[in-house]
């Protein structure tokens, strides 16, 4: 007995594909081919949980006579009914392990593709049954061979079956979103163009019941399948951007914004000349737009978007700021040379004071000028805005480095990157931006460091002419022509931005869409332009003033005069920056201010240069060289003062003519 447990042990029985009595793998519906305790599978299992049992186990199967002395000898028939039922269970779950067993092999069995060898063909997975006996098994006789002829028809039929293609109908989806415009309705827009191709493209028919639609009529552009040599289909899509940008807006929405980079790019559309109006002044992104699709703009070279923007206009831009810098530069030789001057100056009296004052003033413009510029940087946009970018923009932090102009280093260095890789508009903002910084930059310079330190050296130099002899002024000749250039310069280049740059805010840095309450108007530049003068009016104003109160002693009449007027004149002033900075009035309501201040500032012109005799010492720094900057100074505020009085006139003149109508 213990040589056939040796025999018949687990190793004996090895798994080889097979067919169940020797059927087909699909072939499970068959009852005769199922499982069952008469099968060889079946008496290969009882057989198997037979041999692994051991002798005295009590759930072991017996044979039914002995069982039977046991109880007679016994006498316990409970006990044979426990063992009966155990068994009976046992047997019963070994059947219903072997048929589910069968069923899995069945569904294991996929035999793969012949190719005419029988040895190749044979499957993978095999059942060798044993009976028990100690002979070595035949197992070729045992062996099922499944080839491609046991396969069923049915897969041979799905391999034939091409899949299927399914067409919706695009004017159908483009009736039912214009009637109920949904995500749902536009996936099936979708799904309709899917399968259109240039062969068959989308035609001007079935582009006209997309309803001059702006999100359907960019679905359709994008898909790239609209026959774009079809004159209808040019017709409604000019229709359709006519519609997006209207003439009779004010400005373009910013829900449109995303429809129209997808309708200006094709080559047929054209705008306006009142749509053009509206879409520049609609917000930078707009602009934006037009730079980069700039077959779009009107006919006609004199437009803003053509001058400032899409012809070589950078040369000039490039230009004036190199020239800024290069007047900065002159000016701070010239403050360095009036300082060593008047430091080495051998004096007792002074022991070198001027040179200390000197320092001072230039100090105190240098702050400002800083504190100014990071105050002006707050009305530019964030960086976001410029999507990606090269490098940093140039920071108002930069002037924190005395003497050395870093910051229009820096700025013409960014400058000449971004213009560089400037493809189709793509850094048209952040340009911008550049020039628009570098322009309030000169413009606090002027104002803060370069006309103080002439004022300062003007009456200093009168006040020393027999210490400091006219050939050693050279420095103060050199800090004239530079402070007054420097003046002129910044005052154009402010003047330009405000005049000739469209969606720009009171800083003339680009406006976007979303700040478009903010987005000042063309016809308002010279106004503002004059209350940007009206800073170094101010800073005139308080030099008469001290001047004045210092010469009373020898010219008592024309300092008490001219500093009445200056007096007067500073008042009113004051009052229209305090109105400006706190105030959210329009600049034409504060233009009463200038009816006082104009007629005071004619009046003192006109005085100083009538009184021009006299040794008063007032009189003296006033004929000097400070005249000539008096003088330019008048000139540009008188000049932008009429030209503002004429667009009130114009504008008025406007409205009385619509309101009679």
């Amino acid at each position: 007995m213990s040589d056939d447990l040796s025999i018949h042990s687990s190793s004996d029985i090895s798994v080889k594909p097979v067919c169940l009595l020797g059927g087909s793998p699909r072939d499970s519906d068959d009852d005769s081919r199922m499982l069952t305790a008469e099968s060889s599978a079946f008496v290969t299992a009882r057989s198997a949980v037979g041999l692994s049992v051991a002798p005295n186990d009590p759930f072991g199967p017996q044979e039914e006579h002995q069982d039977t002395s046991r109880n007679a000898q016994e006498g316990d028939a409970q006990q044979t009914r426990l063992w009966g039922t155990i068994q009976n269970k046992a047997v019963r779950g070994l059947l219903n392990a072997a048929v589910s067993a069968g069923h899995l092999l069945e569904r294991m069995l996929e035999p793969p593709v012949g190719n005419g060898n029988p040895s190749q063909d044979a499957s993978l997975l095999q059942v060798v049954h044993t009976n028990g006996l100690t002979e070595p098994f035949d197992a070729l006789n045992h062996i099922t061979h499944l080839t491609l002829d046991d396969l069923p028809d049915e897969e041979e039929e799905e391999e034939e079956l091409e899949t299927p293609r399914i067409e919706i109908d695009l004017v159908s989806t483009l009736q039912a979103y214009c009637k109920n415009p949904s995500d749902c309705f536009g996936h099936l827009v979708a799904a309709a163009l899917s399968s259109r191709s240039k062969e068959n493209p989308v035609t001007g028919d079935e582009l006209k019941k997309a309803r001059l639609n702006p999100y359907l009529v960019r679905m359709i552009i994008d898909s790239r399948c609209l026959d774009l040599e079809d004159k209808t289909v040019h017709s409604e899509i000019q229709r359709c951007v006519d519609t997006v940008i209207s003439s009779e807006a004010g400005r373009v929405s910013l829900s449109f914004y995303e429809y129209l980079p997808s309708l200006l790019k094709l080559n047929f559309v054209r705008l306006s000349p009142e749509r053009y109006a509206v879409m520049k002044d609609s917000g930078f992104e707009f602009l934006k737009l037009l730079c980069e699709y700039p077959h779009v703009l009107p006919p006609g070279r004199l437009n803003s978007i053509r001058l400032n923007y899409v012809h070589s206009t950078c040369y000039f831009d490039f230009f004036t700021m190199i020239l800024s810098t290069v007047l900065e530069i002159f000016c701070i030789t010239g403050i360095i040379l009036a300082l060593i001057e008047w430091v080495t100056l051998n004096d007792e009296r002074f022991e070198g004071v001027f040179g200390y004052y000197t320092a001072l003033v230039y100090g105190i413009g240098y702050a400002a000028h800083l504190i100014g510029m990071i105050f002006l940087m707050r009305g530019k946009a964030r960086n976001a805005v410029y999507g990606k970018m090269i490098c940093a923009f140039p920071s108002p932090h930069l002037l924190v480095v005395p003497v050395v102009p870093l910051y229009n280093l820096v700025s013409i260095f960014t400058y000449v990157r971004y213009r560089k890789a400037n493809r189709c508009g793509k850094y048209v903002v952040i340009l911008h931006d550049i020039v628009a910084a570098q322009v309030l930059s000169s413009l606090c310079f002027a104002l803060c460091v370069a006309m103080p330190q002439f004022i300062y050296q003007s009456i200093v130099v009168v006040d020393n002419k027999k210490l400091l002899p006219t050939p050693k002024q050279h420095f103060f000749r050199l800090l004239t022509a530079s402070a007054i250039l420097t003046f002129l310069v910044s005052i154009l280049r402010m003047l330009r931005a405000l005049a000739m740059y469209d969606s720009i805010n009171c800083f003339g840095f680009a406006c976007f869409g979303y700040q478009r309450e903010r987005i000042i108007e063309k016809y308002s530049a010279f106004v503002r332009m004059i209350h940007v003068l009206c800073l170094f009016l101010f800073e005139l104003n308080v030099s008469f003033l001290v001047l004045g109160s210092i010469s009373v002693a020898d010219c008592k009449t024309t300092s008490i005069t001219t500093m009445a007027m200056a007096g007067a004149s500073i008042v009113i002033m004051l009052v229209l920056f305090f109105l400006l900075l706190l105030s959210r009035e329009s600049v034409f309501r504060l233009m009463w201010a200038l009816l006082p201040l104009t007629p005071l500032q004619i009046s003192l012109f006109i005085y100083q240069y009538y009184t021009l005799d006299g040794d008063c010492r007032f009189l003296i720094v006033r004929n000097g060289n400070m005249a000539l900057f008096c003088f330019v100074m008048w000139v540009l505020f008188l000049f932008l003062v009429l030209w503002a009085m004429q667009l009130v006139v114009v504008f008025l003149s406007g409205k009385l003519r619509s309101l009679s109508r």
